[in-house]
C-alpha cells in the first residue's frame, strides 16, 4: 500500500470497543478501536488504529467505556490488489480523560437547597 500523511484529527470520547492489540506476522503489535463522539445532534463513531509502542500503551490504558482525547494522523492509502483508495486515522497521542460511570456520576450530583432564610416564611405580608 502507497501511504502520505494528509492533516491530523483530534477526537474526544467514548472507547466502544475492546482495545486489544494484536501481533503482526513480523512481530510488530497494532490495534483498531472505535470512539464514539457527538457532533450536534449526532453520534459518529471513528474507527482508529494505532502500532508498536502505541498500541501497546492503548492496551494498558484504555478500556471500553473510557472517555479519551485522541490526537491522530488522517492519512490515505492505495490499496495494491483493488487500486481503490481509503482513508484511516492512526493514533500518535492520547489521553484518559475519565470513564462512563464517573462522567454519570458528576452530572447526577443534586443541586444546593435554599437555606431556610432564604424563603419567605408565613403571613400575607409581601415583602416589598
Amino acid at each position: 500500500m502507497e501511504k502520505e500523511d494528509m492533516a491530523e484529527a483530534h477526537i474526544v470520547g467514548q472507547v466502544t470497543t475492546d482495545v486489544e492489540a494484536k501481533q503482526s506476522a513480523s512481530g510488530i503489535s497494532w490495534l483498531s478501536f472505535t470512539i464514539e463522539s457527538i457532533m450536534g445532534k449526532y453520534k459518529v463513531y471513528n474507527k482508529l488504529s494505532a502500532f508498536k509502542d502505541m498500541a501497546d500503551q492503548l492496551q494498558a490504558n484504555v478500556r471500553k467505556g473510557k472517555r479519551i482525547a485522541v490526537s491522530a494522523s488522517i492519512s490515505y492509502s492505495k490499496n495494491k490488489k483493488t487500486d481503490q483508495w481509503g482513508t484511516g486515522l492512526v493514533v500518535k497521542s492520547f489521553k484518559v480523560l475519565d470513564d462512563k460511570a464517573g462522567t454519570q456520576e458528576a452530572v447526577a450530583q443534586s443541586k444546593p437547597q435554599p437555606e431556610k432564610a432564604d424563603v419567605p416564611q408565613g403571613g400575607d405580608e409581601l415583602p416589598f
